[in-house]
């Protein structure tokens, strides 16, 4: 089999000849260009070139569709290191606040979010009511053409609505809170929300990638009750729109999820990626396997901090071989919870690729 074929025979739940391995060191490879710490051996070479001369699937995430809001006025001020972003809506301002890193990253840090309290929120329904969207699917078919038998590419989706509101819109503490005070002022939001993401899925179902990526970054932040009642029933309308066009759709479930194990078979997702077992985590592939065997397919079991210089070895042959025994029974692909670390011990990457071939 060619790693597409043996990475889309484990999406489908079944056994492929060997464990597909798919390694995300997209950061890793990003920071170390930037600050010119590349290993020599990949000099000049793209990453996805170095997935291939680590003997791992490609894992190659695309664009489909781009946003636009034409009644929404966006401006920005830059004091030190600190970004302000103003929105005039339809319906009110808001402004978020960004830090921006010091160092040679320049990366931005969101440190107040466009809702701060039950005021905003007509405004933020107004900026979320006037997203329109349009499809070009052109980067996806170069994607594919540039990945070929080497790996998967997958096209990237919207937040679930309470994801979004969450973390996108109103951060945990605060959206919490306000969704237990105004419960239905929210909860129209979640709706509108709910009603562009799955315009969004409709478009992407429709182009050349067979799989749907949904980065919800899910984990027990999004407790049982709130699991069931908003992002279950969201899942499982977005699940339909997929597989009526014969595609399958995956989240990105990269934190603690001991406590929404059992209820992960009820969204109708095909497969959920970056799984991050203990020491990360709060669960083993053993709670996985008693919970989602034969009814959602599976990507991850390598946690991050196993590739960190410190973490022995030894353990991270245990990690490997537990989740390639779980992997013999189909629907499984190893691969990273959730990204391979930007100092991490890059040649543990050639140690899993051996046991992959030993024991795989």
């Amino acid at each position: 089999m060619t790693q597409r074929e043996r990475y889309e025979t484990a999406l489908a739940g079944k056994i492929p000849d060997k464990i597909p391995w798919a390694v995300n060191f997209d950061h890793w490879y990003n920071v170390n260009t930037v600050k010119g710490t590349m290993p020599k051996k990949y000099a000049g070479m793209s990453n996805h070139d170095i997935s291939r001369s680590l003997g791992v699937a490609i894992w190659a995430r695309a664009g489909t569709y781009s946003i636009e809001r034409p009644n929404v006025r966006v401006s920005s001020t830059v004091e030190g290191d600190v970004e302000t972003l103003t929105y005039e809506t339809p319906g009110g301002v808001l402004y978020e606040r960004y830090e921006i890193a010091p160092d040679f990253s320049r990366a931005r840090f969101l440190v107040e979010h466009m809702i701060k309290g039950p005021e905003d929120l007509p405004a933020y329904k107004s900026y979320v009511e006037d997203i329109v969207l349009s499809f070009d699917y052109t980067q996806c078919e170069r994607m594919i053409e540039e990945v070929g038998e080497d790996g998967i590419v997958l096209a990237c989706g919207p937040y679930t609505p309470y994801q979004e509101f969450m973390i996108g819109a109103a951060g945990w503490v605060n959206g919490i809170y306000l969704l237990a005070d105004y419960p239905d002022e929210v909860e129209e939001i979640l709706d509108v929300l709910a009603e562009k993401a799955l315009a969004a899925y409709e478009g992407i179902a429709q182009s050349p990638a067979w799989l749907c990526h949904e980065g919800d970054n899910m984990d027990t932040m999004t407790g049982p009750p709130h699991y069931r009642k908003y992002v279950v029933p969201f899942c499982r309308r977005a699940a339909e729109i997929h597989h009526k066009y014969g595609k399958l759709y995956e989240s990105h479930y990269d934190g603690s999820i001991g406590n929404l194990l059992p209820l992960i078979p009820d969204t109708g997702l095909d497969s959920i990626e970056a799984f991050t077992p203990a020491p990360m985590g709060d669960c083993t592939i053993q709670d996985v396997a008693k919970h989602l065997r034969g009814r959602v397919v599976v990507q991850g079991g390598v946690p991050a901090c196993a590739l960190c210089h410190g973490f022995s070895l030894d353990e991270l042959e245990r990690l490997v071989r537990d989740s390639l025994e779980y992997g013999k029974g189909g629907g499984f692909i190893l691969g990273m919870g959730d990204n391979v670390p930007p100092d991490a011990d890059f040649s543990r990457l050639d140690f899993i690729t051996e046991l992959v071939e030993k024991y795989g």
